[in-house]
């Protein structure tokens, strides 16, 4: 009998950071790999967060957090 995998859920926190990443990937192609360069993970990796399968670290979570206010200061 196969097991059923349950999608993760992630904390409350953790998926709103998820979710204003994965819109600010969505804005434009080739986004998603920028992510990756900048986080030092694959695109796999993103894809792996973004459908709740596993949760960033805290050090990845940091990281995001430092990439997505970078990119508002940036205006982009």
């Amino acid at each position: 009998m196969a097991k059923l995998r349950k999608k993760k859920q992630h904390d409350p926190l953790v998926a709103e950071l998820l979710d204003e990443l994965q819109v600010w990937c969505e804005q434009e192609r080739g986004r998603q790999a920028q992510v990756a360069r900048a986080l030092g993970v694959n695109r796999r990796r993103l894809y792996d967060w973004f459908s709740g399968r596993i949760s960033p670290t805290l050090a990845v979570g940091l990281r995001i957090q430092a990439f997505l206010k970078l990119q508002k200061q940036e205006g982009k």
